[in-house]
């Protein structure tokens, strides 16, 4: 999220204060858990105490690997009965209409926010099966993603209010 927003403002502004603002307290923050993990698990890394470095493995194989699974993980974080954040959070489909209105009238901070959820969905759905592991019921992985679409949401809402009152 810190890499889309530094880079969206970055190119608005011309500038690479933005990069700077966005991208070392990531980078603090990055090191910071790198540190923690070494300490406290021996090694340097962002896997913390999982065995196997699935994160990286799994990201390094990339999205248009042929892999149907990252496919599947996908479509299970936004549908599935049980996790799918459509089905938990189904006034998403209701504002679906006011979206496209509701992009071109938010300010420029709610599209990098909504654009950055996105990608961490995308990163997310990529390192995860979808589920989030067992015993979980809701969705665990795209609550941040939802969190950080919210105000693009709220514009979406209100211009499908005013379009569709009847909804």
């Amino acid at each position: 999220v810190s890499l889309v927003v530094g880079v969206w403002y970055a190119v608005r502004r011309r500038s690479v204060l933005p990069l700077l603002t966005f991208g070392l307290p990531a980078a603090i923050a990055l090191a910071g858990v790198s540190t923690y993990n070494h300490w406290l698990f021996g090694t340097w890394s962002l896997n913390g105490g999982y065995y196997v470095p699935y994160a990286t493995t799994a990201l390094g194989s990339g999205i248009a690997s042929g892999n149907l699974g990252f496919l599947v993980d996908v479509l299970g974080g936004l549908f599935s009965p049980e996790r799918g954040l459509v089905v938990w959070c189904p006034l998403l489909l209701v504002v679906l209409p006011g979206l496209r209105a509701g992009w071109r009238s938010s300010p420029p901070w709610a599209r990098m926010c909504a654009v950055g959820g996105v990608a961490y969905f995308v990163i997310q759905m990529k390192i995860n099966y979808f589920s989030g592991g067992n015993r979980f019921w809701s969705y665990r992985l795209t609550i941040e993603t939802l969190t950080l679409a919210v105000p693009l949401l709220a514009q979406a809402a209100v211009v499908t209010v005013q379009r569709h009152p009847q909804l």
